[in-house]
């Protein structure tokens, strides 16, 4: 049975299984495919929306915020007098966060969430697209924060200040009908597609350590979500595993080429990071997401992102977590 933990983000995953990110064999497999599953390569959002960018309703919402000033004093000077707040994303996450179809735009639900909460602390946001496991290392120096899907957990509040902001459970997508009969809750004898750097990444190799010989639990570790994806597509992988909104984001846009299988499992908060000597910081960007949270708009980017149910009522700096 798989040891269950909150997901997409250990820094440190261990006795893992890479493969490369097969340029090659990823060429082979037909484009329609590949837009189809990856809304980041093409800028294609659910078929029922646009994106925020082109979306006037979320746009609205977001201007028509005002600086809460008694927030906006409580801002570090240093980032205060510069004006802008630089987040780090990594953004190749449909919707947390992605690149949309003029090839340099970041959309999605935390972009906008960032926006939000930068434009209640009085601040611009200043969102600049790295790849996941370099975040963490960077807040502090490069990054003033960073939003990317953070899951929150004890061994990552050694390493920094982590702001609770929303949740979401780990999901498994597989090809459609589940041609490999893939059980989520025993994932040995297949080939699994995970995020480089993921805790995703960590539980499946911990599944793996416990898997009998004739039953191989094979990783393939991606740097970037989409390849994760365009694999199980493709048929290289059996199942990929990611953060519930991830995988129904990437059914949604497969155009009947994917499904879920299972349950939705271990919901858990997700959280902005800062550095563990920005306390300051920390508690701004908690004020200003309760601020979020208590007049309505972080509802709305939420649905409008199809991730109803993910808001949570109170936002914490460091909360209790079980692991």
């Amino acid at each position: 049975m798989m040891t269950h933990k909150p997901q997409r983000d250990s820094h440190h995953a261990s006795q893992r299984t890479t493969t490369s990110r097969y340029a090659s064999h990823r060429a082979t497999i037909a484009a329609v495919l590949v837009f189809a599953v990856v809304g980041v390569l093409s800028g294609c959002t659910y078929k029922s929306e646009e994106s925020p960018t082109g979306n006037n309703a979320i746009a609205s919402t977001i201007d028509a915020l005002s600086t809460n000033d008694d927030i906006a004093k409580t801002v570090p000077e240093a980032v205060k007098s510069r004006g802008t707040l630089i987040v780090g994303t990594s953004a190749d996450y449909a919707p947390a966060e992605f690149v949309g179809s003029d090839g340099k735009t970041l959309e999605g639900f935390e972009i906008d969430l960032t926006r939000a909460l930068a434009r209640v602390m009085g601040l611009q946001a200043d969102i600049r697209n790295s790849t996941f496991d370099s975040i963490i290392p960077s807040v502090g120096t490069k990054f003033d924060a960073g939003i990317s899907a953070f899951t929150i957990n004890k061994e990552r509040m050694k390493q920094v200040n982590m702001v609770s902001l929303y949740d979401s459970g780990r999901a498994f997508g597989v090809a459609k009908g589940n041609p490999k009969n893939v059980d989520p809750e025993h994932l040995c004898g297949h080939s699994v597609a995970v995020q480089t750097g993921s805790l995703h990444e960590e539980v499946v190799t911990e599944e793996a350590s416990h898997c009998g010989s004739g039953e191989k639990l094979t990783i393939q570790s991606y740097k970037n979500q989409t390849d994760a994806s365009t694999a199980v597509v493709g048929r290289k992988a059996d199942v990929m595993v990611a953060d519930s909104p991830i995988v129904s984001y990437a059914v949604n846009q497969s155009q009947g080429r994917l499904d879920t299988v299972g349950t939705i499992v271990n919901r858990a908060p997700k959280a902005a990071i800062v550095a563990q000597n920005n306390r300051p910081l920390a508690e701004a960007i908690r004020a200003a997401t309760q601020e979020l949270i208590d007049n309505g708009t972080m509802k709305t980017i939420m649905d409008a992102w199809a991730n109803k149910g993910s808001d949570i009522p109170e936002a914490q700096i460091n909360p209790p977590v079980s692991s």
